[in-house]
């Protein structure tokens, strides 16, 4: 059994991303996963690990309240960069982020309660399919199957 070391959950999600570093370098990239605390993106640039970076990412319109949607801000510190693949002569890298701080406190509040927005759909997810299986389950095993 493998025990998760992360102190906050990661939620598959794919937002764009844009990191710019080393006197405003921008390299553009997809999120693949998120916390509080951090991300993984995919971006078509190696950065050194240990690269201090300014991240933009948009959050959707995911409810009434528009306040809660729009750019996000904030500073970085790349802890992974790893080549996953190469495409047409174009490399590609998996990136880790730690974020240090954001530029402004409703930033980290917008994307703290996106997050709880996330966690809360992937929680009902999974208890629908877990209804979905054990009702289709009973079923068979109703039948007399195994």
């Amino acid at each position: 059994m493998v025990l998760e070391k992360r102190k906050e959950r990661r939620i598959r999600v794919s937002l764009p991303i844009t990191i710019l570093y080393q006197d405003k370098r921008k390299v553009l990239g997809k999120i693949e996963n998120m916390s509080r605390l951090g991300t993984y993106a995919e971006i078509n640039k190696e950065i050194r690990i240990g690269t201090d970076i300014e991240i933009i990412l948009t959050i959707p319109v995911y409810t009434k309240d528009l306040s809660l949607s729009g750019k996000i801000r904030c500073k970085g510190k790349i802890f992974r960069c790893n080549l996953l693949r190469e495409a047409e002569s174009q490399k590609y890298y998996g990136i880790g982020i730690f974020f240090t701080e954001f530029l402004e406190q409703d930033d980290k509040d917008k994307l703290s309660k996106y997050i709880d927005f996330l966690i809360l759909n992937e929680d009902r997810n999974i208890k629908k399919g877990l209804k979905q299986w054990r009702a289709k389950r009973g079923k068979v095993l109703g039948k007399g199957h195994v």
